[in-house]
């Protein structure tokens, strides 16, 4: 048996003032190791490597490309999709299934769904014949369309995405068993007319955390092969942009739908509780000093911010001045901000070298949503070449370029600067800067959840801000011009 593994995942704010280009999404590097051993890719997931060794299945790797940004050109999607058939031409005769990861948040100009698009061009590549297992993202926004042109869809569960590498190697498990006939994979997909901010998808927190609880409870009790609560993405402005219901049943089209229907109610039923309501940069901080002023020496665990706003993990550009601003201005002693990305702040401290000071315009330098550019002096503590392993769970053990960085210090604060865009997993970031998480007292990171698997467990309290942004959790404040309505919380009228 011979199964290829893939990927092309993307996703895509379409808000952002840029627009993603081939060499931000796919990495020259990327293509050259293309059809290399499966031990060096990226989806060398340990539950594929033990499940293929035990089967005796031949795995080969095709196109992996993974990332997040502005809305795609078309001319960088035409570019990616060749790139990815490209990958899989030579083996469209050999394989027996294709394991294509897709992340469901991708967005091109003049494009309604992107991933149903990249299905179809796959299958026309392979034929109707070889089953095909699509592991995603659970911000995807799922297209009606897209169970027609594979045979299995399974997302991730958890937000922070601490499952990644079982998705997939549920998803590998579903393949093979397909291939040898021990299911029938059939899928049920129900929409629902909701948008779903990602600063209220937590699973770690409520009402995720029970809505988790019984679809588990009810796909065990029903005998169900896979579900997912897809999220969606709602800062893609395209008519499938919302929520989702997948079900895999075996065998029962029946079954599947009627499940995908009672689950899709079920969370309906709790829409008001994702209505979000965080504070401000202002009241944010105000927040933050009086828990130092409250708790100094009292508490050893440092306090996190995070704005979720200029979420880069998202798509937003990570260079917002807005919190940092705040920051700034209390000035508290034992700070930290990282990071904002700013390249030419970045470049600016390089040439000066540590030790230096310097006055420069920090931030805010792609659109004024995100603040203006902050005159500050600045201190040159330390210099890199922003390569660091990540220790956070989400990404333990990955290698890390966020081009040439730089630690300054202004005032009391110590602000990270990075020259490409970066939401904090874990602490390599702050240790390549000779920074101690844990004689913080104060951070600040631009990220939504995914944060939260290393920091949570290791700060005395989260305060998560929501001032203008490409990414903000009020989604009134978003101009939609393409997405289907009515919908919620939108329309409060909308109808399931």
């Amino acid at each position: 048996m011979k199964i290829v593994l893939a990927s092309l995942m993307h996703e895509s704010n379409t808000f952002s003032a840029n627009t993603t280009t081939f060499d931000m999404w796919i990495p020259k590097d990327w293509l050259e190791k293309a059809n290399r051993s499966f031990e060096d890719g990226l989806l060398a997931v340990d539950d594929i490597k033990t499940l293929a060794k035990e089967r005796d299945i031949e795995l080969t790797l095709g196109l992996e490309a993974f990332s997040a940004g502005p809305k795609i050109s078309a001319d960088c999607y035409k570019e990616a999709v060749q790139a990815l058939l490209l990958t899989l031409q030579p083996h469209k005769d050999s394989m027996d299934g294709l394991l294509l990861g897709l992340h469901g948040g991708a967005a091109v100009e003049g494009m309604d769904d992107v991933e149903t698009d990249i299905l179809k061009q796959v299958r026309s590549l392979i034929g109707d014949e070889i089953p095909i297992a699509v592991p995603m993202d659970l911000h995807g926004n799922i297209g009606e369309d897209m169970s027609s042109y594979c045979n299995i869809i399974v997302g991730f569960k958890e937000y922070p995405h601490t499952d990644i590498f079982w998705t997939f190697g549920q998803a590998f498990n579903l393949l093979v068993k397909t291939i040898n006939k021990d299911i029938n994979p059939v899928m049920a997909i129900t929409k629902i007319p909701m948008m779903l901010p990602p600063a209220k998808g937590c699973t770690m927190d409520e009402p995720m955390k029970s809505i988790n609880e019984f679809i588990r409870y009810y796909a065990a009790e029903k005998g169900l092969v896979d579900v997912t609560f897809f999220h969606g993405f709602p800062f893609s402005d395209i008519p499938c942009s919302g929520s989702s219901v997948v079900v895999v049943a075996d065998g029962s089209k029946e079954k599947a739908q009627e499940s995908a229907d009672e689950i899709a109610s079920y969370i309906w039923e709790k829409r008001s509780e994702f209505i979000p309501s965080f504070l401000s940069s202002v009241d944010g901080m105000k927040k933050a000093v009086k828990v130092l002023s409250d708790n100094d020496g009292l508490n050893s665990k440092p306090i996190i911010i995070n704005e979720t706003s200029d979420n880069p993990g998202g798509g937003a550009p990570c260079d917002g001045t807005h919190t940092l601003k705040e920051l700034l201005a209390a000035d508290p002693d034992g700070a930290c901000f990282g990071c904002i990305c700013d390249p030419e702040v970045a470049e600016a401290a390089h040439r000066i070298g540590e030790g230096g000071e310097m006055d420069v315009l920090l931030g805010a330098k792609t659109d004024s949503i995100h603040g203006s550019p902050l005159p500050v002096h600045a201190k040159v503590i330390r210099v890199t070449d922003g390569i660091f392993i990540e220790t956070g769970p989400l990404s333990l053990g990955v290698e890390t370029n966020l081009g040439p960085c730089t630690r300054l210090k202004i005032g009391n604060v110590d602000v990270l600067v990075s020259s490409k865009p970066c939401q904090l997993m874990g602490e390599g970031f702050l240790r390549l800067h000779d920074i101690d998480v844990t004689k913080l007292r104060l951070l600040c990171i631009k990220s939504s959840q995914h944060f939260r698997a290393f920091y949570q467990p290791i700060s005395q309290e989260i305060i998560t801000v929501d001032p203008p942004g490409i990414h903000t959790s009020n989604l009134h404040q978003l101009q939609y011009n393409n997405l289907k309505r009515p919908i919620y919380p939108l329309d409060e009228h909308a109808v399931f």
